[in-house]
């Protein structure tokens, strides 16, 4: 075990490393005009599960039936992959467009704070859209 002295040390210098890494890098906000890649991390349960859900159909054969597990070259597997991301990214940003939060996000919130959240993005009425 840590002496109590060894243990204060530690937890000082992690305390200054994550103060020295927050001044140098500033809290950014994120708005449905934020870069693809981030706009998938709004979505990240969402898009997590349903990346799961593609990837076991695909992989595992149920649902889909191709079973692909095994048959595929590392290569190809990776291919998958980052076509699934992509379109992800696609999807979010289509989303993110209409919705301030993913649908399990949204239901995450709901739950959390006991009490329904505004789920559709106001549009103003010079906007156009």
């Amino acid at each position: 075990m840590l002496s109590r002295a060894t243990s204060q040390r530690f937890l000082s210098t992690g305390t200054r490393c994550c103060q020295s890494l927050r001044r140098q890098w500033p809290t950014y906000t994120i708005a449905p005009s934020t870069p693809p890649p981030q706009q998938l991390l709004r979505l990240a349960l969402s898009n997590y599960l349903l990346q799961t859900l593609i990837g076991t159909s695909i992989f595992f054969g149920w649902g889909l039936g191709l079973g692909l597990v095994g048959s595929l070259h590392e290569w190809q597997t990776l291919l998958i992959a980052l076509l699934i991301i992509y379109l992800q990214i696609k999807i979010s940003a289509w989303w993110l467009s209409r919705y301030r939060y993913g649908p399990l996000e949204w239901a995450w919130r709901c739950g959390t704070y006991f009490k329904g959240i505004p789920f559709k993005v106001e549009r103003s009425a010079g906007s156009g859209k």
